[in-house]
């Protein structure tokens, strides 16, 4: 079985939900995507990630 594997190239649990485990990185946009767990297949999702910096956050909230 031939399979493409996710760069990834940062991880961590969300920060509100500890049932969520983010991974960050590129994916092939004509790949099914599909996430397992002790061999059982389980949830998966794909996003769109925009890079901001914390600077341009604020900016654009109107925090300063």
């Amino acid at each position: 079985m031939n399979q493409q594997l996710l760069e990834v190239k940062r991880e961590r649990f969300h920060l509100l939900n500890p049932n969520v485990y983010i991974l960050q990185g590129t994916f092939p946009k004509e790949y099914e995507l599909a996430a397992y767990l002790d061999s059982v297949r389980i949830e998966a999702r794909m996003e769109d990630w925009e890079t901001t910096s914390a600077l341009e956050r604020d900016l654009r909230s109107g925090n300063f």
